[in-house]
């Protein structure tokens, strides 16, 4: 990625839902591992059952969560999927994720994400508490509608 591209990413990372509030150096050297993904409408980010490289965080457009084709959510700019790859539960997606607009993602993958929280120890502790309290109102809003 360029030094231009990396700095848009920064700026839209910086304003997620898992990275707001995180220091800007520690977003760029998190950016410069991560991969970027563009999407055109109606394309798979990922499909159920496939496998899932990282975690997905929208850089620009959304995504639509279908489930055995029932749709579940629209996911915006800053928003995420693809956790469940982080934490050694599955490495395949329990979902589809198909871009509503042209969609652009970037991946990180757990190696690049643990290396990057030894290096900023502070920044680690906030995302994974706003990654918590994110899947913490999935679960509740889920189970609201259950």
């Amino acid at each position: 990625m360029d030094q231009k591209l990396i700095e848009a990413t920064v700026r839209a990372l910086s304003h997620s839902q898992v990275f707001h509030g995180i220091e800007l150096p520690a977003l760029e050297a998190l950016v410069q591992t991560s991969e970027r993904v563009e999407t055109a409408p109606g394309q798979p980010l990922l499909e159920q059952d496939g496998r899932v490289k990282g975690l997905h965080v929208i850089v620009e457009g959304s995504a639509q969560i279908l489930k055995g084709g029932t749709p579940l959510a629209i996911l915006g700019r800053g928003a995420f999927f693809g956790e469940i790859s982080l934490f050694g539960v599955s490495f395949t997606a329990t979902a589809d994720v198909v871009a509503k607009d042209r969609t652009v993602c970037i991946i990180l993958q757990k190696p690049h994400l643990e290396q990057w929280g030894k290096k900023h120890p502070s920044a680690e502790r906030a995302f994974l508490y706003r990654m918590c309290t994110e899947l913490s109102r999935r679960l509740y809003s889920t189970s609201e509608r259950l």
